[in-house]
Parts: C-alpha cells; sequence; structure tokens
C-alpha cells in the first residue's frame, strides 16, 4: 500500500461522497478525462466496449461504498487540494464483436464543488491493473 493513500474514512462519509457523485452525475456534471498524453488507457478501454456517456454514468452510479478501495491527494499542481477517490468495480461487459468479458474496472475521480453544483471528472476508468483490497471489506 502507498503512502500516499487516504484510509481514515468510515463508509458513510463514502457514502456521502457517493451521494453527491451520483447527484452530479445524474445532473450531466461529468467529464471523462480523455488526454491522449496521459489517459490513453481511459481511450482503450472505452473504446475496446463502445462505451458511451450514458453507459459511463450507469456505472458510476452503480458504485457502491463496499467498492472504496483508497482515496489520495491530487498530484495537479492547479488542483492542489483535490481528493481523488478510488473504486474497482466488477461488471460483465461485451466488445465490439460481442465477446462478453469480466472487467475489474479500476475508477478515480474528483468531486469538484462549485457555485452552481457539483461536478465530476473521472480520471481514471480503465480495467485495474493489479490487485486492490478494498477499504471497508475483510
Amino acid at each position: 500500500m502507498s503512502e500516499n493513500h487516504l484510509l481514515g474514512f468510515q463508509p458513510d462519509e463514502i457514502d456521502d461522497i457517493l451521494v453527491l457523485m451520483k447527484n452530479a452525475v445524474r445532473a450531466g456534471r461529468f467529464i471523462v478525462s480523455m488526454n491522449p498524453n496521459t489517459r490513453a488507457d481511459n481511450y482503450l478501454f472505452l473504446t475496446k466496449y463502445n462505451l458511451t456517456t450514458a453507459d459511463i454514468a450507469v456505472l458510476l452510479c452503480s458504485l457502491s461504498c463496499d467498492e472504496f478501495v483508497h482515496a489520495v491527494n491530487s498530484t495537479n499542481m492547479n488542483y492542489p487540494q483535490s481528493i481523488l477517490y478510488v473504486f474497482v468495480k466488477s461488471v460483465v461487459l461485451f466488445d465490439a464483436t460481442g465477446n462478453q468479458n469480466n472487467e475489474d474496472v479500476y475508477i478515480k475521480f474528483d468531486l469538484t464543488q462549485k457555485q452552481d453544483g457539483d461536478y465530476v471528472v473521472v480520471v481514471s476508468i480503465h480495467p485495474a491493473k493489479g490487485t486492490y483490497q478494498y477499504l471497508f471489506l475483510p
């Protein structure tokens, strides 16, 4: 476990974050980072499974507290106060040829509060690399 992982959360705190995130997503206030230089994994994953904005919204809104892994402080100099929340969700997806695949999807997002409401920036959404330990599961 990396020393920069934030683990001092209680389940109700993550539930509260999830409520805010899901409300923002349902209101259409979210984006997925698709910078080809830094987020190629996101692009490849979304393309492989032909995932639409609506599909991503459904995936985000299906996250649960049990799928929370950890949080990290942002390393982006433009957002030094941001906390990024990391979840890993097991899903069944179909690729372009119709083949069914079981994927553990690594999802990392920032919840930004602005005057006109909360916004979600999905920094990472791609197959999980390695194994992860869920914070609230034994």
